[in-house]
């Protein structure tokens, strides 16, 4: 997985200024009560946890979870199944995974697979 730098939109936003992840980890913006967490882990794994154990951000089989991180200032408030957390907690960090082929970015890598499928056919 590739990291972009500034260039991955999150739900029409910019992501938040983050020191690059790989350098100093990952910094939890999770609101509660409008106060940003702000503890740091080192890995995105670590930080899936520290959403879920300590924000309870887990959402059920039948009730989606609705993201609460900030984005200057206010919540997200994007609203997805609790399988797919982490991969929208990386779309707030400008994770992707980038076609090697033509450098268009993909939040998923199943997409990706189907852009290099349609696009890139290998001979």
């Amino acid at each position: 997985m590739n990291h972009v730098d500034g260039t991955t939109l999150t739900y029409g936003h910019p992501p938040p200024a983050q020191p690059p992840a790989a350098a100093t980890g990952y910094q939890c913006a999770w609101l509660e009560k409008q106060s940003r967490c702000g503890e740091w882990f080192p890995t995105l794994a670590e930080l899936v946890v520290h959403l879920g154990e300590i924000h309870e951000a887990c959402g059920t089989a039948n009730k989606p979870l609705v993201c609460q991180w900030d984005i200057g200032g206010s919540p997200c408030n994007a609203k997805f199944r609790r399988d797919n957390f982490k991969r929208h907690i990386q779309t707030h960090f400008g994770i992707a995974d980038v076609c090697e082929d033509c450098g268009k970015s993909y939040s998923r890598p199943d997409t990706l697979k189907k852009h290099v499928k349609k696009y890139h056919p290998r001979q």
